[in-house]
């Protein structure tokens, strides 16, 4: 397989000044150190949005109800991403990217941008670069969920094994509803682009389709080829071999990592509707890697 060169629909990547701000690496660890703390209440979201994703995948033509002075701001927002599109696009150098989308004519949102937009939930398409990626061992990006109720089993309760968690392959039952569990993927990357930084999870179905030539989660568990090859795919995308935070801040001119296109979705958690508590799933995007 190669990796993807065309420049059509707008596809590409920004080549960002050397005089772009960079976020401090004591910011950064503490974004980091509050990711880790929420992570286990974004990994059950995950799994129960994605049963509201597939019962309804049309969310971003829902009718959101609201009062006339929420729709102006909407509006405002949806000027202001539009804006932003405009200003950046003549500016524009084209290199290779890593990743291509199934939407490659929809244009590009900084990530500011779409944190701030008004619309949950919504769907958006980014240029972004990797921090790096959780968890740090790819032997946990299996995990086992609930098809039911969607109740995803927390590493903790899972079998510690050679600095991984190990993951049983026979039958296991939920114990919220008593029903059996299946092996997913799941795993998340922190992106950012010269605006601000994101958390976004894949999961399931998504990581079929970001890595299309993935196994089972059955077969990825016992195959340690396998998992070296999706080690040396996460080290290709976030050129960071410790995963480390610190790693990541080198000069901008010598910065080395690739270029992601992303399809992101925003939504709110199911429950946090009202507190305003906003997630993002990256969809329809996939890696493509060298032969």
């Amino acid at each position: 397989m190669e990796v993807h060169k065309g420049t059509i629909c707008g596809r590409g990547v920004e080549i960002l000044s050397a005089t772009d701000p960079v976020v401090t690496t004591s910011a950064m660890m503490k974004f980091i150190s509050e990711l880790e703390a929420l992570d286990a209440q974004q990994e059950q979201s995950a799994v129960k949005e994605s049963k509201r994703m597939e019962s309804n995948d049309r969310l971003t033509s829902q009718s959101v109800n609201c009062t006339e002075t929420q729709e102006k701001k909407n509006n405002v927002s949806k000027e202001r991403l539009q804006n932003s599109v405009a200003t950046n696009v003549e500016s524009r150098a084209l290199q290779t990217s890593c990743t291509i989308t199934e939407h490659p004519c929809m244009p590009f949102a900084s990530l500011k941008d779409i944190k701030a937009f008004g619309t949950v939930p919504y769907k958006f398409r980014c240029r972004v670069k990797a921090l790096m990626y959780l968890p740090s061992d790819v032997r946990n990006f299996v995990r086992r969920s609930c098809q039911s109720c969607r109740y995803m089993v927390p590493e903790d309760s899972q079998t510690k094994s050679d600095g991984g968690f190990k993951v049983s392959v026979s039958s296991v039952l939920c114990p919220h509803c008593n029903q059996e569990t299946t092996l997913v993927y799941l795993f998340s990357f922190i992106i950012e682009d010269e605006s601000s930084l994101l958390h976004a999870m894949v999961f399931d179905k998504d990581v079929a389709t970001f890595f299309p030539e993935l196994p089972s989660p059955q077969d990825f568990l016992h195959d340690s080829h396998l998992q070296e090859t999706m080690g040396h795919w996460m080290l290709s995308i976030t050129q960071n071999p410790n995963n480390s935070v610190e790693f990541v801040y080198q000069d901008p001119r010598c910065d080395k990592r690739l270029w992601l296109e992303l399809c992101i979705l925003s939504y709110f958690p199911q429950g946090c509707e009202e507190t305003g508590k906003v997630m993002y799933r990256i969809f329809d995007s996939t890696f493509v890697a060298d032969a």
